[in-house]
């Protein structure tokens, strides 16, 4: 990390990063006219940018991403929350700003070695970063490869700037003490879970999804819904195609010692000897292939969208025909690959009418338990209630609730 540690050893210097901090924060608000930005106009926009603060920018696909659909409420209600969540990625955007300017650096070693505690992308097994659920991962949360390493530098770069204000401070005598004893303490508390069963939800639901459907007037609901969802019910354009990886020293996740050099050569040495034969995929994977995940199936790779790969293997897949399934080298982030066509999945969308059914009862729960949620706490509160009202007896007679 390019930092001088001395520069923050002065109190006075900390003060001004705050200050620093504060500034852009006012200046953000009163230079782009955050208060007044109308979230739902940002899809009609040519530009973009939602919002730039310094050198970041927050971009209208990040906050449609963190948005996400099926939002409910009064318009009020949605609008105090589009706001809120805007005002939340801009004090990123400034953290993000600060450390950038401050010096901090984040690299792509960092990066690695934070992907790989992830207990996400843990195997199950061997309790090492598996490729595979990354890359599942990705896909799942419909966000391509760069941007998500991205969105990781930022957090880390956060992180760093934030660890320089971590610093313990003096406290008083009394609240030291108060501190202790609370630390000492111990609590019995007794709770109850106020969510409904699912099983009372689903035997309510299934009747209200009915008449909800034979209704006509529901069918701008269920228009709405389905649009908000299309994207859960489409499935990308997929590859299902065998492929080689020859990593080496420098290229991004690799843990290899060959020189680039190496690599190439031995990549196209490779390419020479293989055909469209699983067998030889298979041998070759085992032998010398990169691709973890890959290589555990014999040299395939199922269901690769254009979000689960890089820019140029998915341009590759893309060019390669079922006459000539077998690609050239190509160059990678990761390493030199080679690609082997087996089949193509065009995109495919569920119409409404195959999914109206799902849509009604996912609406009909979510309409029942916030009733029966309400009416729960009603209940309960109606029984503490009642306890208050009992306590000057309880007491003078010496019983216990």
């Amino acid at each position: 990390m390019r930092l001088h540690s001395r520069i923050f050893s002065s109190f006075s210097l900390k003060s001004t990063l705050w200050g620093i901090l504060i500034a852009l924060a006012i200046g953000a608000f009163i230079f782009t006219g955050f208060g007044s930005l109308r979230f739902e106009s940002l899809w009609g926009m040519s530009d973009t940018t939602a919002a730039q603060v310094g050198q970041q920018v927050v971009t209208t696909s990040e906050l449609a991403h963190a948005w996400g659909p099926g939002q409910r409420g009064s318009a009020l209600e949605v609008q105090a929350r589009q706001q809120q969540l805007l005002d939340s990625l801009i004090n990123q955007k400034i953290l993000v700003d600060v450390a950038v300017q401050s010096g901090f650096l984040v690299s792509e070693d960092e990066i690695v070695e934070f992907l790989r505690k992830v207990p996400s992308f843990q195997d199950p097994q061997s309790h090492t970063f598996s490729y595979a659920l990354f890359q599942n991962f990705l896909a799942a949360q419909q966000i391509n490869q760069q941007e998500f390493y991205k969105d990781i530098k930022n957090q880390l770069l956060v992180h760093k700037l934030q660890g320089i204000f971590a610093l313990p401070l003096p406290l008083p005598p009394d609240q030291l003490k108060k501190l202790y004893d609370l630390s000492r303490t111990v609590f019995h508390l007794e709770y109850m879970s106020l969510e409904p069963t699912t099983a009372l939800i689903e035997a309510k639901a299934q009747e209200k999804a009915k008449a909800f459907l034979q209704d006509p007037k529901n069918q701008s609901i269920l228009d709405q819904r389905y649009e908000a969802r299309k994207n859960s019910f489409t499935t990308p354009e997929s590859f299902d195609a065998h492929t080689l990886l020859i990593s080496y020293e420098g290229a991004q996740h690799s843990l290899s010692k060959r020189t680039k050099e190496e690599a190439l050569q031995l990549a196209k040495q490779l390419r020479s000897k293989l055909t469209k034969k699983s067998q030889d995929w298979a041998y070759f994977s085992q032998q010398w292939n990169d691709d973890v995940g890959a290589k555990s199936q014999g040299g395939v790779r199922t269901a690769i969208t254009e979000q689960s790969v890089d820019k140029e293997s998915w341009q590759t897949l893309q060019q390669i025909t079922t006459k000539t399934p077998l690609s050239d080298v190509i160059e990678t982030p990761f390493g030199y690959r080679i690609w082997h066509k087996i089949a193509y999945h065009p995109a495919q969308t569920q119409a409404k009418e195959e999914v109206k059914k799902l849509l009604a009862l996912e609406w009909a729960q979510e309409e029942i338990k916030g009733q029966i949620a309400q009416k729960i706490i009603q209940d309960v509160q109606e029984v503490f209630h009642k306890k208050r009202e009992l306590n000057p007896i309880l007491q003078e007679y010496g019983l216990v609730w």
